[in-house]
């Protein structure tokens, strides 16, 4: 993970074991910004291609929904989440969180597969706690992968302190 901004606690992980010896891991790591640090996840749940897989991805976002939820500093969680904002397990993962999708306001903005352009759907992902402003979000333009960029722009404001 790399950050113009720099990083506390960055070897944090969040693991998903499957069968005895396979296990799936996010990110998790601090901005260090002034006030108070902002939490940062990033994420690549399992591709629901297969039943196990289907199952593996939806215990995924449970568990990280678990451990957002306990999280006190503001909170940025991103990656391909392998699901859309259709998905009742999607809604089930913002609802315990309380995590706002990036691209509210802004439109759909699918970001994948990026060889199939007319079955774009937004399986990518940037969520943030509600004292995180969202400036813009978009797609970007294709760089080699088979996602597109997803863009989002964001600030949070400190309360200026009394005298």
């Amino acid at each position: 993970m790399y950050s113009k901004i720099p990083l506390k606690n960055s070897n944090k992980i969040i693991t998903a074991r499957y069968q005895k010896s396979k296990t799936r891991k996010s990110l998790v790591t601090q901005l260090k910004v002034p006030g108070k640090p902002i939490s940062l996840v990033v994420t690549h749940p399992a591709i629901p291609t297969k039943r196990a897989n289907f199952k593996l991805r939806n215990q995924e976002l449970e568990l990280l929904a678990d451990y957002v939820s306990k999280l006190e500093s503001p909170i940025i969680v991103v990656g391909d989440f392998n699901t859309s904002i259709w998905s009742p397990y999607y809604h089930q993962f913002v609802h315990k969180t309380g995590l706002i999708n990036g691209r509210r306001g802004f439109g759909i903005q699918p970001s994948w597969p990026t060889d199939f352009p007319l079955f774009y759907i937004p399986i990518d992902h940037c969520l943030v706690s509600p004292e995180i402003q969202v400036l813009n979000s978009h797609i970007g333009e294709n760089v080699g992968s088979d996602h597109l960029p997803l863009i989002t722009d964001v600030a949070i404001y400190q309360k200026a302190e009394s005298s």
